[in-house]
């Protein structure tokens, strides 16, 4: 509970946000929120406008303007205070139509805890997945927003961040993932969560996380059936005013770190030259297969380790970026630049033009990384059987584009294989194995999005943006991305 009490023309008080009460003389009082009367709001609305304009010249009124004061149908609740002394009531004519109601306060009133957004943080369940959504350190910028955060019991253990980190970061637990979601106006997560876990959910509640909506129809179908707002993580535009907020990069520049560092311990050899008494050993050759974030990385951390790296991509202007960072870069003569920032699919001419040059730089590699990769889609084949079989004895590759069918010929997800001379290396969630600061990173991810849509405690979404409408995969019981209506329902979306 909290006290107000008059102080001079006005009180003091710095609240985050509080209700309108409306007082009907003898009877106690009511709060008036979005869901009042249209009349209601209209009425109370136009009323608080003009004595806003008041406030600095009448020693009884004062008004707390906040972002959205005056849009009853946008923010959650809006607050005024009216003080009155002995014998002397404010009124405004409009409030005055209200059914036997009037704006008062007395002396002074007791008010409710405030009034904020709450978040649900859920724990992991897929079992190669350590990340937790939100981190301690990340979650007290997010409280500032005008939210209260509760965290599943035991969410934050595997990336290293204890329950009591977040309890000194005031964030509460839940152990229960029903009681968690059941109220929660915001859930993040990580990897998807279960249709279970969504049909607990509460209607017009926001999920943030990763979806992969093309492979989860059923669980695109609760969020819409649940009435479920998705901002879907891996459909945050590319463009540069989203960067701070492109999970899928954050991801991937870790995933390209660890690639070379994990292909380095399946190898019979070192990756830098080395002078020994006996004699000097050669550098290994590092051939990088696709160079968006997580290629360049891999083709940066190769090259720090002393590899004699190269790097190939369809998409000709990759090829300053692979020289920045000390590689030599593959030309095949063939430009598949293509929407999105990603490359396009090749006509079966151009994949054996381009086959025909690469089979020479394969052949000659000791470590391979491809990370050719398109969200919800089957990852593109880059290397075949016959490429592999050509390959020396010992070499390895790290398809990174495994857990979707991987870029090679034999590649099995979550396994490493010996396909003839080469050992096939298939992880299906590099992240992870960098679990803390994976984290760190998609915390900050989120926080730069819902930095867009929470505003003191109100969560308001401009679907006018072109970062929100292209994050929304579901809103208002509607498949908002025409992409993914399509594959589900066959028809083309409306925009939300």
């Amino acid at each position: 509970m909290r006290t107000l009490d008059h102080s001079g023309s006005k009180w003091n008080c710095s609240p985050h946000s509080f209700p309108v009460l409306l007082f009907r003389p003898g009877r106690g009082c009511a709060e008036y929120g979005p869901h009042a009367p249209k009349a209601t709001q209209d009425i109370v609305g136009s009323a608080t406008q003009d004595l806003f304009e008041k406030c600095n010249n009448e020693k009884n009124i004062f008004i707390s303007r906040r972002k959205g004061f005056f849009d009853a149908y946008q923010c959650n609740l809006f607050q005024i205070w009216l003080s009155y002394q002995p014998e002397e009531v404010v009124e405004d004519d409009r409030l005055s139509t209200l059914p036997s109601w009037s704006l008062l306060t007395p002396y002074s009133m007791h008010w409710e805890k405030n009034v904020t957004v709450k978040i649900a943080i859920l724990k992991e369940t897929q079992p190669d997945e350590r990340r937790v959504a939100m981190i301690p350190a990340v979650a007290q910028r997010i409280a500032k927003l005008g939210a209260d955060l509760v965290l599943e019991q035991g969410a934050g253990s595997a990336a290293t961040y204890t329950d009591d980190a977040y309890t000194k970061a005031q964030v509460t637990q839940e152990p229960d993932t029903g009681k968690l979601v059941a109220d929660a106006d915001i859930v993040l997560s990580v990897q998807p969560p279960s249709v279970e876990t969504v049909k607990q959910m509460k209607p017009g509640a926001l999920l943030v996380s990763f979806i992969y909506a093309q492979t989860q129809p059923d669980l695109v179908k609760a969020l819409r059936d649940g009435r479920i707002t998705t901002f879907a993580m891996e459909l945050i535009p590319r463009i540069s005013r989203a960067q701070a907020m492109d999970a899928l990069s954050s991801q991937a520049a870790l995933a390209g770190y660890y690639a070379p560092l994990l292909g380095s311990v399946h190898m019979q050899k070192i990756l830098p030259m080395m002078t020994t008494a006996v004699g000097s050993l050669r550098a290994a050759r590092v051939l990088v297969m696709g160079l968006g974030v997580a290629g360049l990385q891999a083709l940066a951390t190769a090259r720090r380790l002393g590899a004699v790296c190269e790097g190939y991509d369809v998409r000709p202007e990759t090829k300053e970026e692979a020289e920045s960072v000390g590689a030599k870069f593959v030309d095949t003569g063939i430009d598949a630049r293509g929407a999105g920032g990603y490359a396009r699919e090749l006509t079966a001419d151009e994949k054996a033009k381009v086959r025909a040059t690469l089979s020479q730089h394969i052949a000659q590699a000791d470590l391979i990384i491809t990370t050719a990769a398109v969200p919800g889609r089957k990852a593109p084949r880059l290397i075949d059987a016959e490429q592999l079989a050509g390959m020396k004895e010992g070499s390895v590759v790290v398809d990174m584009g495994a857990p979707n069918g991987g870029n090679c010929e034999g590649t099995k997800a979550g396994e490493t294989v010996k396909i003839g001379p080469v050992v096939m290396v298939g992880p299906t969630n590099l992240p992870s194995s960098l679990a803390a600061q994976a984290s760190e990173l998609y915390a900050k991810n989120i926080y730069n999005l819902l930095e867009q849509v929470l505003h003191d405690g109100v969560l308001k979404p401009d679907f006018t943006d072109e970062v929100i409408t292209g994050t929304t995969l579901t809103h208002d019981g509607k498949i908002t991305n025409a992409a993914i209506q399509k594959v589900i329902e066959g028809t083309p979306a409306e925009k939300a």
